[in-house]
């Protein structure tokens, strides 16, 4: 029975690598790639409309429209649900891989993906429908059905299936296990029984609950109040470090210019950096998984270029502020391969361009 355990392991984990490895990588970013070009840069040209859409009154009424949320709430929802061990764990290991440089191109990234994100959320408002209940609903299995055609309802109800399976919160509870006994119960000498991790998963379980079960209205409630308060706070930590530390800061921005473009190791050194980057940011912004636009297709906002605006703000705050707030302070500590061992990083990206 191990040994069946073990080759099925493996399976999954060949299997993952290569659906979820660079063929995804490519669709997305290529996909996203496309569409900025072919939306002629939406991302950068109508960057002030979308900040200046949060303010619009429809995009925050909560009068008599065709959804049950606002969409500034369906972007912090978005955010809610992307920002996390990605943004911070996510971030350090692309640094300890491509160095500094990495942080460039996830930028680059971000701007990909806020051109994805934009068709998503415009895509959301355009193809509405409606849930058993009656309740307005959007997302890609109504983009599908009511875009494409019911000939393509299969294609949708995969999306569902497959989306169920993959929002599972397995990874989320179990860092918050380890978190909470590595930082509070093991000093404080309480044994780290199966019994404790029941006693947190029962915890969590009521928590969460009292959230989900109140339907996406309650989902949204708690996370425009909970999104804006973690980001800020995570603003003003590092903002604090950089304070304390602002010598470094000019060298850290060279460090992420230098490294993103540095060719001492050939194109293929480049290129692995490039693809690092942008291969982590597009993990943690979710652009073109399509669960974003199930909450953008809950709001309220009957304008779909409006809502596809506001949509677009995620993977900039999420992939472009975030992640370079958690860049900042690994950079300036030093504590990663790049910039401990930056010979050896170089070698041996070349090695793996050759190859």
């Amino acid at each position: 029975m191990e040994n069946i355990l073990d080759a099925l392991s493996e399976w999954i984990v060949a299997a993952s690598d290569a659906v979820c490895g660079y063929p995804e990588f490519f669709l997305l970013i290529g996909g996203g790639l496309f569409l900025f070009i072919f939306s002629g840069a939406v991302s950068i040209r109508r960057l002030p409309w979308a900040i200046r859409a949060l303010r619009d009154k429809q995009a925050s009424d909560q009068g008599k429209q065709s959804g049950q949320i606002s969409s500034v709430q369906a972007l912090l929802s978005a955010i809610a649900a992307t920002v996390g061990m990605g943004n911070i764990a996510g971030v350090a290991i692309a640094l300890s891989i491509g160095g500094p440089g990495t942080v460039f191109w996830m930028w680059v990234s971000a701007l990909v993906g806020m051109s994805t994100k934009f068709f998503e959320g415009t895509l959301s408002i355009m193809y509405k429908g409606r849930d058993t209940a009656g309740e307005v609903q959007g997302g890609p299995m109504y983009i599908i059905t009511r875009g494409l055609g019911e000939k393509w309802k299969p294609l949708a109800v995969a999306f569902s299936i497959f989306g169920l399976v993959g929002t599972l919160c397995f990874m989320q509870a179990n860092q918050l296990v380890e978190s909470v006994t590595t930082v509070f119960t093991t000093p404080m000498g309480i044994e780290n029984t199966l019994t404790l991790r029941f006693i947190m998963g029962l915890i969590m379980v009521a928590i969460v609950g009292a959230v989900i079960l109140g339907g996406i209205k309650r989902i949204a409630l708690f996370a425009s109040r909970i999104v804006p308060v973690m980001v800020v706070l995570y603003l003003i930590m590092v903002l604090i470090i950089m304070a304390m530390n602002f010598k470094e800061i000019p060298g850290v921005f060279g460090q992420i210019f230098e490294g993103a473009f540095d060719m001492r190791a050939g194109f293929g050194a480049f290129a692995y950096v490039a693809l690092t980057g942008a291969r982590r940011a597009a993990f943690v912004n979710e652009a073109g998984v399509g669960t974003a636009s199930m909450m953008h297709g809950a709001s309220k906002n009957t304008d779909p270029i409006r809502e596809g605006l506001i949509a677009m703000l995620g993977p900039a705050i999420d992939s472009g502020l975030v992640c370079t707030l958690t860049s900042i302070p690994i950079i300036i500590a030093g504590n990663y391969v790049g910039l401990t061992d930056p010979k050896g990083l170089y070698v041996a990206l070349g090695a793996w361009g050759c190859c």
